[in-house]
């Protein structure tokens, strides 16, 4: 299960959320991103993605809880291309179907 977060931001290095009940203060360097997943369910498409890294925890933004999800999932994706890095696997975008 996720934890919503208060606040989620990126710098270009650095992914950065406060979780919305602990309050507890998450960071991840951009260089250690394993996968981006699309959440959804039968109902749902897609709910918005999940960010997997190296270290736990996960990163969930959550379409719902979050204006302009697509757009800064692009910015994620520009500064990968731009470092020569990807994801290691998994789904990357809205899924088909």
């Amino acid at each position: 299960m996720f934890q919503n977060y208060h606040w989620v931001e990126f710098d270009g290095k650095k992914v950065r959320g406060l979780k919305f009940w602990s309050r507890r203060y998450v960071e991840h360097d951009i260089e250690t991103l394993l996968d981006i997943r699309v959440l959804g369910n039968r109902y749902t498409k897609n709910g918005g993605y999940e960010l997997v890294f190296r270290q736990k925890p996960s990163i969930a933004l959550v379409r719902f809880d979050m204006t302009r999800i697509d757009d800064f999932l692009d910015s994620i994706k520009d500064e990968l291309s731009n470092q020569t890095l990807q994801p290691t696997g998994g789904q990357t975008g809205p899924a088909s179907g």
